[in-house]
């Protein structure tokens, strides 16, 4: 049986990667599906393919590089069987090789993803965007959920209230294998409290009592983690970059992170032409500057213009390096009035360089960094 690091099994703890994918389909992806994925993403087109694709190549990474030592594209998958459907293809997620006690819970909401991680107990998760469509649902609010959320004057409140219900009941019907066979009108989800809070239900076989709470993610997101009211699992919050893994460089998503509840996470270093490529693109004052704006939250490229003092023609020049080195991350989002907005926001990273690090990473260098690193001169 494949050992979990022992951190992790010492307190116990659920870890909840997350982060966003390409619109694009990088063929780096792809490398790391099994058949049955790939012939997904291929009857998908466009945007969701790359997304659905992508999503997929993360979690195989994060599973395969920091918990089950294999390569992304040698973990396999199954599903427990569920307590309603006897379909194989439906019910919980598991690894079906390596043999490990790893539990984990996987949402998407179009490029976003969040991933839980544990081991010995049943968790779910769950992610929304809050312009998705499903916020017209109210069938899915109890009585007492529609009563709070028409008392509300903002429709932004009733928004934020709807779907923190809709993600904390996703979450514990996530974690009990049902999914939307389930009565969601009759499961209290206590919209108007911040939280934790403890939802009650009940499926044969599965504990009836659930501890959720919120998840605080990319602005614009609303999650919620649901595990066991019996034996939660400590909480404390932290985040860290996950860069590529130098044992398996093809796999490589944007805009990784972990929130880090109760444990440390190990981080592998980046290889040699990835730190190429990271320190030249910093090596430009205008970029630094865009990396220390957005280090206080993302802005649409107007706003950091505006804030850096700065034409907007200058501003993509640089925000297309920072982009290509996977230092920062667009979004395309409509406002109010129908005007379409481009926000950016940096991602997270660490670069803790010694000579020792230098010296175990200049090996595996193939010069890829070094050609896309001579691009950058004579940029302004």
């Amino acid at each position: 049986m494949t050992e979990i690091d022992g951190g992790f099994r010492e307190t116990g703890a659920v870890h909840v990667w997350h982060g966003r994918v390409r619109d694009q389909l990088p063929p780096s992806d792809l490398a790391a599906l099994a058949d049955d994925e790939l012939a997904r993403a291929r009857r998908a087109a466009g945007v969701p393919s790359a997304h659905y694709a992508g999503v997929r190549a993360a979690v195989r990474c994060v599973l395969g590089d920091h918990y089950l030592g294999l390569p992304p594209s040698a973990v396999r998958f199954g599903r427990h069987a569920g307590p309603r459907c006897t379909d194989p293809a439906h019910g919980r997620p598991r690894v079906e090789h390596p043999a490990t006690p790893l539990d984990f819970n996987l949402s998407r909401s179009g490029p976003y993803w969040p991933l839980a991680v544990t081991a010995g107990t049943k968790i779910g998760v769950d992610i929304e965007r809050l312009d998705s469509a499903v916020g017209v649902a109210d069938v899915a609010l109890t009585e007492d959920e529609r009563a709070r959320k028409r008392g509300l004057e903002a429709p932004e409140q009733r928004q934020e209230l709807f779907y923190r219900a809709w993600t904390r009941k996703e979450a514990v019907l996530q974690a009990c294998g049902v999914g939307i066979f389930a009565e969601l009108e009759t499961l209290e989800a206590s919209p108007a409290d911040p939280g934790p809070v403890t939802m009650e239900y009940s499926e044969p076989g599965i504990a009836g009592r659930w501890h959720v709470q919120d998840l605080a993610l990319t602005p614009g997101l609303v999650g919620a983690l649901a595990q066991d009211a019996g034996s939660v699992r400590p909480v404390a919050t932290g985040r860290t970059a996950l860069p590529t893994s130098r044992r398996q460089q093809f796999c490589a998503p944007a805009n990784v992170s972990l929130h880090v509840l109760g444990a440390a996470m190990k981080t592998p270093l980046p290889s040699g032409d990835e730190l190429v490529l990271t320190l030249a693109t910093l090596a430009n004052p205008h970029r630094l500057r865009v990396v220390a704006v957005l280090a206080g939250g993302r802005k649409y490229v107007s706003q950091l213009a505006r804030d850096m003092g700065i034409s907007r023609a200058l501003l993509q020049v640089h925000l297309k390096k920072l982009e290509a080195a996977g230092l920062v991350s667009a979004q395309m989002e409509i406002s109010p009035d129908g005007k379409a907005m481009k926000f950016y926001e940096v991602t997270p990273f660490a670069v803790h360089l010694t000579p020792e690090s230098i010296a175990a990473v200049v090996p595996e260098m193939t010069g890829a960094g070094t050609a896309r690193a001579r691009d950058e001169k004579g940029t302004v």
